[in-house]
C-alpha cells in the first residue's frame, strides 16, 4: 500500500483505478471525521457538492467500506451524488437575486440622507458595478422607493408622535394654534395648524381669504386644506393648514369652526373658493356675517 500522507496525520491515501481515490482513516470512531476534513483532503481530488461545514461523516454521501484487514482503520472508496443532508433537500439551486432592500442599502451609501437620488436606470448599472450581478429595472425602482421610505420613517409611527410635535410647535412659536381630533378608536382624523406669526400678520392683510383643498399622495391618503390671504404686494399669505379625510360636510365644518377661533367672523371678511357644495354649506353655517364668493 503506497501512502501519500504527511508525517503525523491520522490517515493515508490509497490509489485505486486512477480515477477515484480512496482514503483510509486510522481511527475507530467515524464521528471524529467531519465534512471540513473531507473537503480539505478529498475535494481536491474529486469535486463534490458542498454541504454545511462540521457535519459528521454519517451525513456525507460516501460509501464507507468495512475496516481494513480487521484493523482500526476505515476506508472511503465510492462517492455518491445523492445528498441526505437538509441543505440538499431544501436547496433550489437558483442563483441569489438582488432584493430592493439591497438596492436601498447601496442608495443610502452613495446618496446619504438625500431624497433625490439616481434614477432606476442608473441604479441598474451601479448595482452591477458594485455587486457584479444583474438586476432588473423594477427591483431598482422598488429599492429607490424603499430608500426614500427609510428616510421618511414609518407613517404609523409618525402619527403617534403628532401630540409631541404639536406641543413643541406651540412652545417655539408663540400664539400658535393647533388642534388634533381623534376618532373613537383613538386614531387620527383631523389636524389643524395656524402659526402665531401668520395669525398676527393677518391684521395687516386684505380681508379676503382664499380656501382650497387638494388630495395627499401618501399611504394613508387624505386631503390638505389651506387658507391664504393676500398681502399689499399681491403675494400669497398662508394663514392655516388642515389635514382631513375628505371634502365632506363634517370635515369642512370642523375646519371653519377651528379657523373661527383664529380669524373671528366679521362683515369685512370675504371668502373665495370653488363650487364645492360642502364648502359652501360650511361657510354659510359658521361665518354668518362674512361674504362668500365662489367660481361660476
Amino acid at each position: 500500500m503506497e501512502q501519500y500522507a504527511k508525517s503525523g496525520d491520522d490517515y493515508e491515501w490509497i490509489p485505486s483505478d486512477g480515477r477515484l481515490y480512496g482514503i483510509s482513516f486510522k481511527t475507530s470512531s467515524l464521528d471524529e471525521i467531519t465534512y471540513s476534513f473531507l473537503k480539505e483532503r478529498i475535494c481536491k481530488k474529486k469535486s463534490i457538492d458542498p454541504c454545511l461545514k462540521g457535519l459528521n461523516l454519517s451525513y456525507i454521501p460516501l460509501v464507507v467500506e468495512p475496516k481494513i484487514n480487521h484493523s482500526e482503520a476505515f476506508s472511503i472508496r465510492t462517492y455518491m451524488k445523492m445528498h441526505s443532508c437538509s441543505r440538499a433537500t431544501s436547496s433550489t439551486r437558483k442563483k441569489r437575486k438582488v432584493t430592493p432592500r439591497c438596492v436601498a442599502a447601496i442608495v443610502h451609501k452613495d446618496y446619504p440622507r438625500l431624497y433625490e437620488t439616481a434614477t432606476a436606470k442608473i441604479l441598474v448599472s451601479l448595482v452591477k458595478r458594485r455587486l457584479g450581478v444583474e438586476v432588473s429595472y423594477t427591483t431598482c425602482l422598488r429599492g429607490k422607493k424603499q430608500a426614500v421610505a427609510d428616510l421618511r420613517g414609518d407613517p404609523e409611527k409618525g402619527y403617534k408622535i403628532f401630540p409631541a410635535y404639536l406641543y413643541m410647535l406651540e412652545k417655539v412659536n408663540p400664539d400658535t394654534r393647533t388642534s388634533l381630533l381623534l376618532d373613537k378608536d383613538n386614531r387620527f382624523r383631523y389636524l389643524f395648524i395656524a402659526l402665531g406669526a401668520s395669525i398676527e400678520g393677518f391684521e395687516y392683510m386684505r380681508k379676503v381669504i382664499t380656501v382650497d383643498a387638494t388630495f395627499l399622495k401618501t399611504v394613508e391618503g387624505g386631503y390638505l386644506i389651506i387658507a391664504t390671504a393676500q398681502d399689499p404686494n399681491l403675494h400669497h399669505y398662508p394663514i392655516a393648514f388642515d389635514v382631513v379625510d375628505g371634502e365632506k360636510n363634517e370635515s369642512w365644518k370642523w375646519f371653519f369652526m377651528t379657523l373661527k377661533t383664529v380669524i373671528p367672523d366679521s362683515t369685512e371678511l370675504v371668502f373665495v373658493s370653488d363650487r364645492n357644495a360642502s364648502l359652501i354649506k360650511a361657510v354659510a353655517e359658521v361665518y354668518l356675517m362674512s361674504k362668500h364668493g365662489y367660481c361660476i
